[in-house]
């Protein structure tokens, strides 16, 4: 019981962190390309992955979704937001449960930036009907390693700098060891 409420916990603050990031993100212009965003909420839903499991995750990325394009008053982004980041979160959950021991967090999380950019364009184009917006995909697909290999790296650096204490508390539903730090 005491376990099921520090993750109810840890979820909740990790939801809220998703949430105000996501949200102060968006008070910004986008970066280069129209829509595009460095996406720094993701680290709050590959931390929510690598601690508490795919349930508790899938919540936070939820909250951090529906809550984040209610609130910032942008509710067309869920068209957009909704399929690249469900796509973007099932692979690094099998990428962290099954090939951890050949892709470091840093290049998991990599991988799925550029997915999920790659998966909002191709949505984009099809609901505008415009191909010629696939002239963005390279620089989306630049900007996605870019940001993914920093939110890598800052999920790297947390892991690192927890208290062990902390760790002991939560039991991994796949569990991270140093090599899988990278």
């Amino acid at each position: 019981m005491k376990n099921t409420t520090f993750k109810i916990t840890l979820t909740a603050i990790l939801s809220a962190l998703a949430l105000i990031t996501f949200l102060i993100e968006s008070l910004f212009p986008p970066l280069f390309i129209p829509g595009a965003r460095l996406g720094l909420a993701n680290l709050f839903i590959l931390l929510a992955i690598i601690f508490l499991g795919v349930k508790y995750a899938g919540i936070v990325f939820l909250i951090k979704i529906v809550l984040g394009s209610i609130l910032s008053g942008n509710l067309s982004s869920i068209m957009y937001s909704f399929p690249a980041g469900t796509i973007s979160f099932i692979l690094q959950v099998l990428l962290i449960k099954y090939c951890s021991s050949y892709f470091s967090i840093t290049a998991i999380s990599a991988l799925s930036a550029v997915v999920n950019n790659t998966v909002q364009n191709c949505v984009y184009v099809l609901v505008t009907s415009t191909p010629s917006l696939f002239i963005y995909l390279p620089y989306l697909v630049l900007l996605g390693l870019v940001a993914g290999f920093t939110i890598g790296i800052t999920t790297c650096l947390i892991c690192k700098i927890l208290p062990k204490k902390f760790l002991d508390t939560l039991s991994f539903e796949g569990e991270i060891n140093e090599s899988q730090k990278r």
